[in-house]
């Protein structure tokens, strides 16, 4: 597969909960989300936005981003989306993921967009705070034993300052479970970097773990990898000259994730 592509844009100046949550629905377009839906309850700005990855049944899914004027901030994924303003609302919803630190004033925010058919992400930062939004498709594809027509092969980022939540979400899967949480293959040994060399790299495959604890859901390709949770959101780990691994996920219980892009 290609390598990821990751594009950075800045929020600057003034900034309040509508610039930022439009700053961030910008950034998920640019990676191939489209707006679906805006309304405003209270003073939380929402915004949707549909990811279409295949033809299938299922194969749309909605994520809603808000926002309010106290910079309360979260995101969550939908199966699908009413826009009615009667019956507004999403099916097989996960749970709402709460991120704090970002804040309204002069402070700029930096959005890192990350393409790649296995990884629609944004990765924001503001100061010490970050999150990840976003959905995780592992190879690009649904294995041939999940049936797209029936369950959305689609999995939201379930990132915030809490090493817990450091996993993933879907809205149903063929084991029966709506809105459950998925972990990922983590290991402890492989926490910290090499102190040798301080080779950061864990580089295996990303795994994300079945519901109810029954063995490998999926493995996305080399281009998505777990690495030391020790490193910064937008770290390096040189591969080739041509190649680096970019952190974009800390903060995990014993490993975080890395993506593949162009370097040189």
């Amino acid at each position: 597969m290609p390598n990821a592509i990751i594009t950075q844009t800045t929020l600057s100046g003034n900034i309040n909960n509508v610039s930022f949550v439009n700053a961030l629905r910008d950034a998920l377009i640019s990676v191939g989300y489209t707006s679906f839906d805006t309304f405003l309850v209270g003073s939380a700005e929402h915004r949707i936005l549909a990811l279409n990855s295949s033809s299938a049944a299922k194969g749309t899914v909605y994520l809603q981003i808000s926002c309010n004027s106290s910079f309360n901030t979260g995101y969550q994924l939908h199966e699908s989306w009413n826009t009615s303003p009667t019956a507004r609302g999403g099916t097989n919803s996960t749970i709402n993921v709460g991120i704090g630190g970002f804040a309204a004033g002069t402070t700029a925010v930096t959005f890192y967009s990350v393409n790649h058919p296995e990884a629609k992400l944004v990765t924001i930062e503001q100061g010490t705070s970050q999150s990840v939004v976003g959905v995780i498709r592992p190879k690009g594809i649904a294995p041939s034993w999940w049936n797209e027509n029936d369950f959305a092969y689609a999995f939201q980022t379930k990132y915030n300052t809490n090493p817990p939540s450091s996993r993933l979400a879907g809205t149903t899967s063929p084991s029966g479970n709506n809105a459950f949480d998925y972990e990922y293959m983590q290991f402890s040994k492989m926490q910290d970097g090499n102190p040798r060399n301080n080779d950061a790299r864990s580089i295996f495959p990303l795994c994300i773990l079945s519901a109810g604890a029954s063995g490998i859901l999926e493995s996305c390709n080399d281009l998505i990898v777990t690495a030391s949770n020790t490193m910064r959101i937008r770290d390096t780990i040189p591969v080739s000259d041509k190649e680096i691994y970019t952190y974009i996920w800390g903060n995990a219980l014993s490993s975080g994730i890395a993506i593949r892009t162009t370097g040189g």
